[in-house]
């Protein structure tokens, strides 16, 4: 038992994050099944609404079915944007591990409710609406995001949040893979109810698991106060503590951007925050639409959609989980260019969907969208290590937050207007989605420059360790070799030292010099 739980308390909560994560896209196609066939029972009573190819290109069907997508996107972002905001802010201030477990009872309950919908299928399809609203004031897919992703970085050193990143978005892509895969052939074999069943189990195994070895990480001690104080303070209730995560709420994501050192600082990470909102916005869009587009394009149903979406999610669980790792770290490719890499991919990912023919096409434009994860860790990996660790659940507060009005705001606009557009050319919000990713490229193209190198003088008998002294940088930056430098933070590092003017740090403010037995003092020389 001691050495599993050495093993968990390493993995961290991957295997939480994989589970939730597997029966989200476990259930994806088969709800969207789902919504089509109750839609169609409401609509037609002489139509046998199990065989796709006989009401795939009907309108006024995909009409109905994307307002009902509509009307549950609704119902589960509007609460959980004020929950996520709410257990981010109690991860900081109280407890790291109660705002995890919260989503997973809600979730508990959702599958009841989808178990009875799916056994009664005369029901009135508006019931199912009301798992999303129970999901929704438990906190919602932005809050079991946000909550997991500020607990990793919370428990991971600085030098190895990308891999932890990369190691989450492995998860995602793992689950997402597998459950999209299996997800339409399991449907077909077991039916509707016991899907849900499955999903109420792999969300109880989820929930135990970070009941048992997640650590309750407590808040930082505040290093302004004076540590000889003898003074003591009464321990604060847990309605103190509530009260404080509700101010939390409403200051902290303000006093986070105070924090930030330097203007350059804080306008790398507000464009980084942009970018990321903007590519969260389209393909939230995306994804709402892209079943009702393949079932009209190429009459699909939930298991042709599944083999597709669980090939693309393994393409990309392969590049995130090893390649993004391995470029970022061995080739000392900056979080930016991969991010910027994902971004390109994702633009001729679009582009060409947008004329997809054939079955053969779809299957080979989506390898092209392998690189689709570099987006977000990147993204994520930039914005953590701008930030101050005591506010990195203020950060994926912010970012759940802006996940979830993106997330509902691309509902209402795609699932409004993509039926309106299969009347003319049903590919079209796939080519405005192309041209919308120019702007996020752009963003990250303003904030990135070109590195200059250090040159680090020889020296013999000991292995120099470079220290920068950098003002405007809330941690020491240490580092050993003479051109290795896996301990600068993620927007210094690179096969060579970036300029520091682009992050707000101009050249006069670096001291550089070597420490060892060679000495001390010794300026480096910068060449441009």
């Amino acid at each position: 038992m001691n050495f599993f739980k050495f093993l968990f308390d390493n993995v961290g909560m991957e295997p939480a994050l994989f589970l939730y994560m597997l029966s989200t896209f476990l259930k994806y196609p088969v709800f969207q099944s789902l919504l089509y066939e109750k839609s169609c029972f409401e609509r037609y009573t002489d139509v046998d609404c199990t065989n796709v190819s006989v009401v795939f290109a009907d309108i006024n069907l995909q009409a109905d079915a994307n307002y009902m997508y509509l009307l549950s996107s609704v119902c589960l972002t509007v609460p959980s944007i004020i929950i996520a905001l709410v257990l981010g802010s109690v991860s900081d201030v109280w407890s790291a591990k109660m705002p995890m477990l919260i989503p997973f009872v809600g979730l508990i309950f959702c599958d009841i409710n989808y178990i009875v919908q799916c056994t009664y299928m005369e029901n009135n399809i508006n019931w199912l609406l009301l798992s999303d609203i129970i999901f929704g004031v438990t906190g919602g897919f932005t809050a079991i995001i946000g909550t997991i992703f500020s607990y990793s970085t919370k428990t991971t050193l600085a030098e190895f949040r990308s891999e932890r990143m990369s190691a989450l978005e492995g998860s995602i892509g793992l689950g997402g893979t597998i459950g999209y895969a299996i997800s339409g052939s399991l449907r077909e074999l077991v039916g509707y109810a016991n899907i849900f069943l499955i999903q109420a189990f792999l969300h109880a195994i989820g929930f135990a698991y970070i009941l048992y070895f997640a650590r309750d990480v407590v808040a930082c001690p505040n290093h302004q106060e004076n540590e000889e104080s003898t003074v003591e303070f009464e321990e604060p209730t847990v309605t103190r503590k509530i009260k404080d995560s509700l101010r939390e709420t409403l200051t902290g994501i303000y006093d986070m951007f105070k924090k930030v050192d330097s203007r350059k600082l804080k306008l790398a990470l507000a464009l980084t925050l942009i970018a990321l909102g903007i590519e969260l916005f389209v393909f939230s869009g995306i994804a709402d639409i892209q079943f009702s587009y393949f079932r009209y394009a190429l009459s699909w149903g939930d298991k042709q959609f599944g083999w597709f979406s669980g090939l693309g999610y393994g393409c990309n669980t392969l590049m995130v989980f090893v390649f993004y790792p391995l470029l970022h770290y061995k080739m000392r490719i900056t979080d930016t260019v991969l991010t910027m890499a994902g971004i390109i991919s994702k633009i001729i990912y679009c582009t060409l969907l947008s004329f997809v023919f054939s079955d053969w096409m779809a299957y080979t434009v989506v390898v092209i969208f392998s690189l689709n994860r570099f987006v977000s860790t990147g993204m994520r990996a930039i914005c953590a290590d701008v930030v101050q660790y005591r506010d990195q659940g203020k950060l994926f507060s912010l970012i759940a937050l802006i996940e979830g009005v993106t997330n509902l705001l691309a509902s209402l606009l795609f699932n409004s207007i993509y039926p309106k557009t299969l009347h003319f050319f049903s590919g079209t919000m796939f080519l405005a989605v192309a041209v919308v990713l120019l702007i996020p490229f752009a963003l990250l193209r303003v904030k990135h420059h070109p590195p200059v190198t250090v040159k680090v003088p020889s020296i013999t008998n000991s292995t120099p360790s470079l220290v920068l002294t950098v003002t405007g940088v809330n941690r020491p930056l240490v580092i050993l070799g003479n051109v290795k430098f896996p301990s600068l933070p993620l927007l210094f590092r690179g096969q060579k030292i970036p300029i520091f003017s682009a992050v707000g740090l101009p050249h006069n403010e670096i001291a550089a010099q070597i420490v060892g037995q060679a000495g001390h003092g010794k300026l480096l020389e910068r060449q441009h």
